[in-house]
């Protein structure tokens, strides 16, 4: 595919060539012999040495330059060769169809081209604008076009040149640099969040645990009272408390796991057989839900923490299982790039509202009814100690797919860190 490189400067030589040359093209000049054209105009005898120098110099460029008569339902008058290689139409099939072009833009970006035509025409100024198109075969198409209007002696509007890049590349790579910084913003504020959180956890690891102690010896002296224990309040009350201090043990470890800053300890994992993991422990609500892996058994291995990216995918995946219907279906799939792993986690469940994507990210804001609002942070916090990225589309009623991004990295040559201690312990019990 054809790619613009052309500087601002570069660009504004090459508009003014095409202007100067459209003059010597269409001009009304009596003293010149005449030729009618469709728009009316009249051409000089120099016609053809300007044609000549107009195809030399379109042919060349890397781009779609164009011609479009300002008469309603009048085809292009004229639209380079490079149509077929940027968008897949042959040059003469463009041209005899005059909505084509109307046809082929994405519909979002149809009221923007619209505008800015009108604002051309209106002002006298340049043309500009970027929108997608949609190529022969279906894919979209990014192009950048800038116009002049050009006029007869009389000064009325006769038709528009042009020019079209393909800047798609220019685009995914805008794209991309955008979601990492986003990305990062998102981290920054995770990780000063997580230094609270780390000291939350730690001031309230000691007395939940003295809670626990308590609450234990309190059980077995009431299993030594004459049926105390059994007693229905008793038993509902005691069931409570259980469940209850197993819900402070589940967001205390998610805190400690959240404020954690260890560097990932990579060695090569084989994807495959990690979602097969991830899939045996997930809880599914309704046995129907069907867990999909479509991750090639040969797909080359990526050099990460287990046990870090275990966690990460668990917590998507179930986050997954929990959004979709009871015949719903979680899919999972990855791709090796030339300097990177792209893994996907994807649903066909209700969707994200616009209102809800730009919360999600935040460390604990849950619409869960007992969700701590630290699974997806958590997501945030290890991949990018892997140096990667997390990003994810979504359409109501349709489903959503989680993306990672992770780049290639060398295996780690140090010693695993040693996890032990009290906040292990804690995170396991």
């Amino acid at each position: 595919m054809t790619q613009s490189n052309l500087s601002r400067e570069e660009l504004e030589e090459l508009m003014q060539t095409l202007a100067s040359l459209s003059d010597v093209l269409y001009t009304n000049d009596p003293e010149r012999r005449q030729i009618v054209v469709p728009s009316g105009t009249t051409l000089r005898t120099d016609r053809a040495k300007a044609e000549a120098r107009y195809q030399a110099l379109v042919e060349q460029i890397p781009a779609i330059t164009f011609t479009v008569s300002l008469e309603e339902g009048a085809p292009e008058i004229y639209v380079g060769p490079q149509i077929e290689q940027i968008l897949g139409f042959r040059q003469d099939e463009w041209m005899a169809d005059p909505i084509l072009w109307f046809a082929q833009c994405h519909p979002e970006d149809r009221d923007i081209w619209h505008q800015e035509f009108a604002r051309g025409i209106q002002t006298g100024g340049p043309f500009r604008a970027t929108c997608r198109v949609f190529a022969k075969d279906g894919h979209t198409v990014w192009l950048h076009g800038e116009a002049r209007l050009v006029r007869d002696d009389a000064g009325r509007p006769l038709f528009l040149q042009g020019i079209a890049f393909d800047v798609t590349d220019q685009k995914l790579a805008e794209e991309k640099l955008k979601e990492a910084q986003e990305f990062r913003v998102v981290n920054e504020r995770l990780h000063a969040v997580g230094q609270m959180a780390a000291s939350i956890g730690h001031d309230l690891r000691n007395p939940l645990a003295a809670i626990r102690n308590a609450w234990t010896f309190v059980e077995r002296r009431l299993g030594g009272t004459d049926g105390l224990k059994d007693e229905k309040r008793v038993k509902e009350m005691s069931a409570i408390i259980d469940r209850e201090l197993g819900r402070c043990s589940t967001i205390l470890s998610e805190l400690l796991e959240f404020a954690r800053d260890r560097p990932p300890h990579r060695q090569p994992v084989n994807l495959a057989a990690l979602f097969d993991e991830v899939f045996a422990v997930v809880s599914k609500p309704a046995e129907s839900m069907r867990l999909v892996n479509d991750v090639p058994p040969d797909l080359p291995v990526v050099n990460i923490d287990f046990d870090q990216m275990r966690q990460v995918l668990i917590n998507l995946v179930q986050n997954a299982v929990e959004v979709i219907a009871k015949d719903g279906v979680v899919r999972v799939r990855a791709i090796r790039q030339s300097d990177e792993t792209v893994i996907e986690v994807i649903d066909n469940g209700k969707g994200i509202s616009a209102e809800l994507k730009e919360s999600i990210w935040k460390p604990l804001f849950t619409t869960k009814k007992r969700g701590t609002g630290l699974g997806l942070p958590i997501v945030v916090n290890i991949v990018a100690r892997h140096e990667g990225r997390v990003s994810f589309d979504s359409a109501l009623g349709k489903g959503t797919t989680f993306r990672i991004t992770l780049p290639h990295r060398e295996a780690s040559q140090e010693e695993a860190p040693d996890e032990g201690g009290a906040a292990e312990a804690m995170l396991k019990g």
